[in-house]
């Protein structure tokens, strides 16, 4: 396979000037998020993940250890904000209240399971602004590992209504299921470990180009992982793995052909992005793209045809990928973080988009926050 194709952009006169040259797509409509508690302002403004089951949106922020459920019923207005403790459904082996970093949710409908991931990354730890040259250089010698964050497992709603009022829910959460924990470690991690490709960025902070999972897309029994890193010389990946119930409540890796790895990989020529989040959409991936660094760059939607049909790992390059979109983001905020399609009424569905680092042109404190919705090619 020839590897140096770029991916293909759509040539539209809404969203490029020449063929090729992109400009940014602007948001059709928007919708409004109301949240409660004393958390109504602080996990909002740090989003990374959103899926819509039904006429509920499921957000999840990357600072915490809940997921958040509002409903509408004009799908405009979300409210009946509803905050589940993910401590009550797994068993956690981090601190008390040390974050999850949930970067993925996805949601299985044939089997009532809505997917959960943790970004399985390190974390460097950043200079305060009033720091000293020796106190910023202590800081960023420092390189932490939260247990919490190798969270990989579904809730299951077979026992548990979802579409319950908000006390309802928050009384009787539904179950957990998760790959094992050790300590600072899962099975997907041991695998890794295995592995020539990955194994060196297994000890590296996720924004130093180290292991971070930031997307995720389920179909059938396969489990689709987008990383944000580590981007090999450009290249991105996104981890196909299969995990199995097995009878003491506990996921397990299903092995592959592969006697030497429990997964599939794919590497994906995403114009030197990472991935920050996945959607199926039919047997096609949406795939959000972005900076792997701590910086302001391209945020990008492709679509990569076709995907959840592969069994066996592949080098995806132009032929297969379509550059849909480039997303807004500002200067240091409202950096493009979870992406889920949007349905409403039989409508051809939008892409809906939910940011990290909320600038004040996205909350309205006090009141609500506002959720993008853009137009693609369908």
């Amino acid at each position: 396979m020839t590897i140096r194709n770029h991916p293909r952009r759509i040539d539209t006169n809404t969203r490029f000037n020449m063929p090729g040259e992109a400009i940014t797509a602007r948001p059709t409509g928007q919708l409004r998020l109301y949240f409660e508690g004393g958390d109504a302002n602080t996990t909002p403004a740090s989003l990374s993940a959103v899926e819509q089951i039904d006429n509920a949106l499921w957000v999840a922020g990357d600072e915490s250890t809940t997921i958040e459920r509002l409903t509408s019923n004009d799908y405009a207005n979300y409210k009946d904000h509803v905050s589940l403790d993910l401590t009550r459904s797994f068993d956690l082996p981090g601190k008390e209240q040390e974050e999850i970093d949930l970067e993925g949710i996805a949601w299985d409908k044939e089997n009532e399971r809505l997917w959960l991931v943790g970004s399985h990354s390190l974390r460097r730890k950043k200079p305060r602004p009033d720091d000293s040259d020796a106190d910023a250089f202590k800081a960023l010698s420092k390189i932490s590992r939260q247990d919490n964050r190798y969270l990989l497992g579904y809730l299951d709603f077979t026992r548990s209504d979802r579409r319950g009022d908000a006390r309802a829910l928050a009384a009787h959460p539904p179950s957990g299921h998760a790959l094992p924990f050790d300590k600072g470690d899962n099975a997907l991690i041991k695998t890794l470990r295995t592995s020539k490709t990955y194994a060196p960025f297994l000890d590296l902070p996720s924004k130093d180009n180290g292991l971070d999972i930031e997307g995720m897309a389920v179909a059938n029994d396969r489990v689709f992982l987008g990383l944000r890193g580590p981007v090999l010389r450009g290249w991105a990946t996104i981890l196909q793995i299969t995990l199995d119930l097995r009878t003491n409540g506990e996921l397990e890796l299903r092995p592959t052909d592969r006697k030497d790895r429990d997964y599939v990989r794919h590497v994906l020529d995403l114009d030197g992005l990472g991935i920050r989040d996945l959607c199926a959409y039919g047997n096609d991936l949406l795939i959000l793209a972005g900076p792997t660094m701590v910086l302001d760059g391209p945020m990008r939607v492709f679509r990569w045809r076709d995907a959840l049909g592969h069994e066996q790992g592949n080098c995806v390059d132009g032929r297969q990928l379509e550059m849909l979109l480039d997303l807004p983001y500002g200067d240091r905020v409202d950096h493009p973080e979870g992406i889920t399609l949007f349905e409403q009424n039989g409508a051809a569905p939008l892409l809906l988009v939910v940011y990290d680092s909320a600038s004040g042109g996205q909350m309205r404190e006090g009141e609500y926050f506002k959720a993008d919705l853009f137009a693609y090619p369908q």
